[in-house]
């Protein structure tokens, strides 16, 4: 059986090479996944371990680390998803599917698997956009440094946008090899 790998190659033009759009998808779904959920890893680590040696050297913190550990962790979160689909990085139940998973039927709950994520996705799309808007109409901030909110919601709210765009690729993809089979 491909896999989604090669699967996805169905999207790219006549001569096996991914097209243009594809390429830029793969480029933008690298530049959110990797570098700007990187960025916010790396920011959240120095943030946490300058706050330990803070607390434990000059019995003091600093102060909004909170704050800017809870918008990474949004970043981290949301940033990844799409990467990780892309990859097949996450962890699945696959109790059902592996025995069936040359067979037509396996086609066909991977494609149902993928739908009912996609719908998911797009409800959560749906929400992260629209509270989205309010926290940048509002300029909502933090409590305690008042660091605005609406710069990590808008890049979740990209993640989840690229996601959606890549369970679509994939379930386009299954859906092609379940014809196939």
């Amino acid at each position: 059986m491909e896999t989604l790998a090669e699967l996805g190659n169905l999207a790219s033009e006549g001569s096996g090479k991914p097209s243009l759009l594809m390429r830029a998808f793969s480029t933008a779904e690298t530049v959110v996944s990797l570098y700007g959920s990187g960025l916010a890893v790396m920011f959240m680590m120095f943030a946490i371990c300058g706050e330990v040696l803070a607390r434990t050297l000059f019995n003091g913190s600093f102060t909004g680390v909170v704050d800017v550990t809870s918008l990474a962790v949004m970043m981290v979160a949301f940033g990844a998803l799409s990467f990780t689909q892309k990859n097949k990085a996450h962890i699945a139940m696959d109790l059902l599917t592996i025995p069936i998973e040359t067979k037509r039927a396996g086609h066909v709950l991977q494609s149902l698997n993928l739908l009912i994520s996609l719908g998911c996705l797009v409800v959560v799309l749906y929400a992260l956009g629209d509270r989205t808007l309010y926290l940048v109409s509002s300029n909502a901030a933090t409590m305690t440094v008042k660091f605005p909110i609406w710069p990590a919601a808008v890049f979740a709210t990209i993640g989840v946008m690229l996601a959606v765009i890549r369970f679509a690729i994939d379930l386009k993809a299954r859906f092609a090899a379940l014809l196939r089979a």
